[in-house]
């Protein structure tokens, strides 16, 4: 299968989505989707984005998000919002735990599935710390679950609030996700080095897992920094990294190739299926644009001051430009000022295929 099969299958997944009840009541909130921006919900969402940068970026990660940020806000009263708020609130619960649920489920089509030896899936690590992390993180006891036999899980059809006949096209459409991500060569990658670990390697993964456990304990962490969240958020990243640099043959490829596959998972069928859930996809008119020839075919542009969508991290976008044709993720987004005009220096990933899977719809 091509990449064009898995931007096919996730984008045909989001439009099931979007017809569900929930979704419907969710999404028409966002403040990209209001018909005003500036006072209610849409306001109080539009004042956590201008903080947090998480509502636009990742709508299906905001019940989380949005406690987390309400409760830092002097002058916000988390139980007023409740009040005010209830049916949208509980939407984005409903949404955002049938998100996980179906990202849980998809996991568990991985190779080597629920015993899988990586070092990042460690008590503590980036995928799976209670804390805040950047990432979307493996949920406790979720290997444990069996979810490698199950079907598509039933309460991700509750949660949506759909009809038998709408259950059915859910389900369908995770499983040609699925089959999507079996075809993509990051999944075959990581086929190829399950079956190639031998004992050493075994044991090599398991000694850096151990290494792991220690240095990510609370109190390690705690010794690090003690209060602020991104710190130590980024020491929970160095150290997993400083650790998988120790790796070398089998372990080593075993280490990359479970990276490639979790962050294809999570970056198609959370951060663009979110976009694509979500929001209309909006298209840019860049100047200045460098297309980078590397594995993840990464580019940058500038942007006037003014363009109709603001450019944010996490974005999905078209560009008005004849030499890329397919969808860009944003994945950096920054105003500078020359002391006579602003310009937007905006980064991003092509996502190779897009355009073929998506144009036509």
């Amino acid at each position: 299968m091509s990449t064009v099969d898995l931007w096919r299958a996730v984008g045909e997944q989001a439009a099931v989505w979007a017809r569900t009840p929930t979704a419907g009541v969710f999404a028409r909130e966002l403040p990209r989707n209001a018909a005003q921006r500036s006072k209610g919900l849409p306001g109080l969402l539009r004042r956590v984005q201008g903080g947090a940068g998480f509502v636009d970026a990742q709508p299906l990660r905001l019940a989380t998000n949005l406690r987390l940020a309400l409760e830092v806000m002097d002058d916000v009263d988390p139980k007023t919002v409740q009040a005010d708020h209830p049916a949208w609130l509980t939407a984005a619960i409903q949404i955002e735990g049938a998100h996980r649920s179906t990202i849980a489920w998809l996991r568990a089509r991985l190779a080597g599935y629920p015993g899988m030896p990586a070092p990042q899936l460690t008590a503590g690590s980036p995928l799976t710390t209670s804390e805040f992390t950047h990432r979307l993180i493996w949920s406790p006891g979720e290997r444990g679950m069996g979810l490698q036999f199950a079907d598509p899980r039933p309460e991700v059809a509750e949660a949506l609030g759909v009809s038998d006949a709408q259950r059915r096209a859910l389900d369908e459409s995770a499983r040609s996700v699925a089959a999507a991500f079996a075809g993509t060569p990051e999944w075959q990658r990581l086929d190829a080095a399950t079956a190639a670990l031998d004992d050493a390697a075994r044991v090599d993964l398991t000694a850096a897992r151990k290494r792991l456990r220690e240095r990510l304990s609370p109190a390690r962490v705690d010794d690090f920094e003690p209060v602020l969240a991104l710190e130590r958020a980024k020491y929970r990243q160095v150290v997993v990294d400083q650790e998988l640099a120790t790796l070398a043959g089998a372990a080593a490829e075993y280490a990359a190739a479970f990276d490639a596959a979790n962050l294809l998972l999570e970056v198609a069928a959370s951060d663009v299926f979110a976009q694509l859930l979500c929001y209309r996809t909006p298209t840019l008119s860049p100047r200045d644009l460098e297309v980078q020839q590397d594995d993840q075919r990464r580019l940058r542009f500038t942007l006037d001051e003014g363009t109709p969508t603001f450019p944010e991290a996490g974005l999905l976008v078209w560009l008005d430009d004849p030499t890329v044709q397919d969808a860009v993720l944003l994945s950096e987004a920054g105003l500078h000022w020359d002391g006579a005009k602003a310009t937007h220096h905006v980064g991003g990933r092509i996502l190779t295929g897009s355009a073929d899977a998506w144009r036509g719809d």
